[in-house]
């Protein structure tokens, strides 16, 4: 979501671009560049948010922000299913390539869902030439999925490259796809030349390999060239140049002009005043709590929050950023009453974490791993939850721990690992 965002707001807007994203709440769609609009047959409405600012009174502040709401066509994105608007939207493209053959395209996607630009494409006989499609990493999924679809040898990945070519000319040739997923081309199609895949991470990725592989370093140096790495921070420097960051937080809701007319933005909840630094907590879904890289069975968020209070209390003003899928409304155990009773600030959960990570002072995180953790910067990252060994062992985080790496940064240097052996 945030690659994508920065390029949308740094990108030349000459021609025109169409978005859509899975969890729209994450944007004001009011706040759009110029000439970029929401997908055809989609409208937007005025909605309300509280933001957990409190005026002189005492009265909570609000702000007003464009909110996506479906037309005719009805939603986008509903789980797998190749929905009536994506079915829209397909015949729209190719009726906009049927009026002009000349017509380019540039299809932007993260690497989940590129079944559908596939589709888009080649299902509507496109000219290579015609399109590119540029490949955003999909976080931690995009690490796992090399195993997960068993690639991790040059031989293999040969196998599935084939196995996509096919594919294409079924796409070519009229066949329709029946899930937006279809994960297992992520990794065969950046070898196209008109795609370009962007992750946060390279090391991360290619450390999944197969060592033994008698291929090895051939695969992994033609891997490598068929990932484009950019950091998180090397996004933010060129929104910054561009002069584009209060135009990034007006677009994510972390920028706002809220009910008595006043500028406010996420810096407020960092920047109180109070001299401490900031913790923010890095949830996960409900299943995820439950015993998470060994943390213990049966635990939950709520097994280890009086201890992060006694232990990060004094020094850390503490906040609570949900996982995107899993706002605080789905846990059912009262720790949206606990939280309030502690003065624990809840973050909106459809802001990408890195947001808050990278545009606001003294953020540090902590909680239950995900790819927000391999954009830390040094000593960013408080703990984990989790065993140590169980933790290092994660493929994507292996390359950060390796100290005879010559760019070994020392980022987890200082990160302590919680679990239920050690908060008793």
């Amino acid at each position: 979501m945030l690659y994508g965002a920065m390029d949308l707001v740094t990108m030349d807007h000459t021609d025109p671009t169409y978005v859509a994203i899975h969890r729209n709440a994450t944007f004001d769609w009011y706040r759009l560049p110029a000439n970029t609009y929401a997908m055809p047959n989609t409208t937007f409405e005025t909605k309300s948010t509280n933001l957990a600012l409190f005026d002189d009174q005492g009265n909570q502040k609000t702000s007003i922000y464009g909110g996506w709401k479906n037309g005719s066509w009805g939603a986008v994105y509903n789980g797998r299913t190749v929905t009536n608007a994506l079915k829209h939207m397909k015949k729209w493209i190719a009726d906009l390539y049927a009026m002009d053959n000349d017509a380019t395209f540039t299809f932007y996607t993260d690497d989940t869902v590129a079944n559908v630009v596939l589709w888009w494409s080649y299902g509507n006989n496109l000219d290579e030439k015609n399109f590119e499609i540029v490949m955003y990493t999909e976080g931690s999924s995009t690490v796992n999925r090399i195993r997960q679809h068993n690639y991790t040898t040059y031989a293999q990945w040969r196998s599935v490259r084939a196995e996509y070519l096919d594919y294409l000319d079924d796409l070519r040739n009229g066949t329709d796809i029946t899930s937006i997923w279809k994960t297992k081309y992520a990794f065969v199609m950046n070898a196209d030349e008109n795609v370009r895949h962007i992750v946060n991470s390279k090391e991360a990725i290619l450390n999944t390999l197969a060592q033994n592989d008698a291929e090895y370093a051939a695969y992994r140096a033609f891997m490598g060239s068929n990932l484009e790495q950019v950091s998180i921070s090397e996004g933010l420097a060129k929104v910054s140049a561009a002069n584009k960051i209060e135009d990034l937080e007006f677009l994510l809701r972390t920028r706002w002009i809220d009910n008595t007319g006043a500028i406010g933005s996420a810096n407020d909840y960092f920047s109180n005043g109070n001299g401490k630094k900031n913790l923010m907590i890095i949830g996960t879904s409900i299943s995820g709590e439950n015993n998470s890289n060994g943390a213990g069975t049966g635990t939950t968020l709520m097994t280890f929050m009086p201890y992060l209070l006694q232990t990060y209390g004094e020094e850390y003003n503490i906040f609570y950023k949900g996982h995107p899928s899993y706002p605080i409304q789905r846990f059912s155990d009262g720790r949206a009453e606990y939280f309030a009773q502690n003065n624990i600030i809840v973050l909106p959960n459809a802001v990408p974490a890195e947001t808050y990570m990278y545009l606001y002072q003294d953020v540090y995180i902590g909680g239950y791993y995900s790819s927000t953790m391999l954009s830390s910067m040094v000593g960013q990252t408080l703990f984990f939850f989790g065993k140590e060994q169980t933790i290092k062992s994660i493929a994507a985080l292996a390359p950060f721990y390796d100290e005879s790496d010559p760019e070994y940064l020392g980022i987890f240097e200082n990160t302590v690992y919680i679990n239920i052996d050690n908060i008793n």
